[in-house]
């Protein structure tokens, strides 16, 4: 019973000490995140940066294992359930490979 529940505390005490960790790493990327996001705040929707910008903050994870289950758009469950994502993550994309050009 006592070497349970010695391991039992060194198995609680490194769980603690990654969470910790883990907590630590998301809030450092959140307040990157958010330093980015001020820092484009006021930026040029022509400026390639902002749609760079847009571009890290989506996910495009689902994008690749879509192309490589066959190709064709998987409706995912989302905020309204089956809607297709796949035209969003390619126009956004486009944007960030070739931003909109000011006429005028």
């Amino acid at each position: 019973l006592h070497s349970w529940a010695t391991q039992y505390r060194d198995t609680l005490s490194r769980g603690i000490k990654n969470s910790r960790a883990h907590d630590k790493e998301l809030l450092k990327q959140q307040n990157d995140a958010a330093r980015a996001s001020t820092a484009l705040s006021g930026a040029d929707p022509t400026q390639a940066a902002l749609w760079e910008r847009v571009c890290q903050l989506c996910s495009f994870v689902n994008s690749a294992a879509d192309e490589v289950s066959g190709g064709s758009p998987v409706k995912r469950a989302g905020p309204k359930e089956g809607r297709d994502l796949q035209r969003m993550r390619t126009l956004l994309l486009q944007l960030k490979q070739n931003p909109p050009i000011r006429r005028g």
